[in-house]
């Protein structure tokens, strides 16, 4: 795959197109859309979280050509007791995204499989680190699984 987007270029009227300029501003630039810049990266272990400030729970790290990311998430998940609530957020390079909320529906003791996608618009060219991030509310317990029935939790991003 074509590690770099190049900007298409404008012909002129009369210009004769090299081989080298077809290949890069054709065959690479379709490479490249056929194949985006991505990362995944899985939750070896279950983690507990017992914080009501976010903390990291995972991250990658994604090179990108400036173009916008596509992250999603699948993860099972519970709560120790009834009435808590639980967050999740993400970070691109330090700067939080926003956080989604879980409550209500999640019963306490009982294990979920849930799924994220967020929309992050375009970031500049290079290398970013892409965080998941969790909290509970007080007193509580937020259980993230690595592993359970078969699934695996896994936090991929992708430039779009």
């Amino acid at each position: 795959m074509t590690a770099v987007w190049t900007p298409p270029r404008t012909w002129a009227v009369g210009e004769l197109a090299t081989a080298a300029m077809l290949n890069s501003h054709i065959r690479d630039n379709l490479d490249w859309l056929k194949t985006p810049p991505q990362a995944v990266t899985t939750l070896a272990t279950t983690q507990s979280i017992t914080s009501s400030a976010f903390v990291d729970v995972a991250s990658l790290n994604l090179t990108t050509a400036g173009g916008a990311l596509q992250v999603s998430l699948v993860i099972n998940v519970s709560f120790s007791g009834a009435g808590q609530f639980g967050q999740m957020a993400l970070a691109v390079d330090g700067v939080q995204q926003g956080a989604v909320l879980m409550q209500g529906c999640l019963l306490a003791g009982a294990v979920h499989t849930i799924g994220f996608n967020w929309y992050i618009a375009a970031k500049p060219a290079g290398a970013h680190t892409i965080t998941l991030r969790a909290l509970v509310s007080a007193g509580g317990t937020f259980i993230l699984y690595g592993t359970n029935f078969g699934t695996i939790a896994q936090l991929w991003a992708k430039e779009t």
